[in-house]
């Protein structure tokens, strides 16, 4: 299975990756740290406008519509690569386009554990 994989930093409750920032109410270490997160294409979403204050722009690459599934590569406005699973319900609702700036958002909004990395 295929992840999207970004160094993070942890400071003052707040989860730092590249300019995306979350809230971590539950954190009860305060010493900085960071490390690695893994999160799977399904647990993205794309909007054409900055509608979440979790959210980055990033740039579409390739799209792949076909089958039930749809794929979008995109690139994180700090250069990662990212990829994205979205319905083709979702896709058409869009009406996505290469080369176009969306926003890209986590689907939970909220952290609620944490260990050595957020959960997904």
């Amino acid at each position: 299975m295929q992840q999207n994989s970004w160094i993070y930093s942890v400071f003052n409750r707040t989860l730092l990756i590249g300019n995306m920032s979350i809230e971590l109410p539950n954190q009860t270490n305060a010493a900085p740290k960071e490390g690695v997160i893994h999160v799977r294409p399904h647990m993205l979403d794309i909007d054409l406008e900055a509608k979440d204050p979790n959210n980055f722009r990033a740039r579409i690459k390739h799209i792949n519509p076909a089958g039930p599934v749809v794929k979008v590569e995109l690139v994180s406005e700090w250069g990662d690569a990212i990829q994205i699973e979205m319905t083709q319900e979702r896709y058409n609702e869009l009406q996505l386009k290469r080369d176009s700036d969306v926003f890209v958002s986590p689907k939970k909004k909220k952290i609620t554990g944490w260990g050595d990395a957020p959960e997904e």
